[in-house]
């Protein structure tokens, strides 16, 4: 990437790894950083849960987070109600998902 580049995640958190993204960050190798996603570690009781970052990402001021929240459109959010409800709607009467997949 490019020193101008901004690096943008709103996929999966480990998709980008922590400790060379500060460091990218930090030495300008990269311009910018925003993510809707965030770093996850394992706890002892066997759970993951979203965490700031070990290395300070966000506390950065080339740095745009948010914990996951996109999705919390309530456009978005109706749109899956209903994508949802057709789904079970189909399965029911034996026809095509709206959203089925062909593994």
């Amino acid at each position: 990437m490019k020193p101008s580049s901004y690096l943008i995640n709103v996929s999966r958190s480990f998709l980008v790894q922590e400790k060379p993204s500060a460091k990218a960050l930090r030495e300008g190798w990269i311009e910018g950083f925003a993510s809707d996603v965030w770093f996850s570690y394992t706890h002892a009781w066997g759970w993951h849960a979203p965490v700031l970052s070990r290395e300070r990402i966000h506390q950065m001021d080339n740095v745009i987070v948010s914990l996951d929240r996109s999705c919390a459109v309530k456009e978005l959010k109706n749109q899956m109600i209903d994508t949802a409800v057709a789904n079970v709607v189909a399965f029911a009467t034996g026809k095509k998902w709206v959203s089925q997949v062909n593994l």
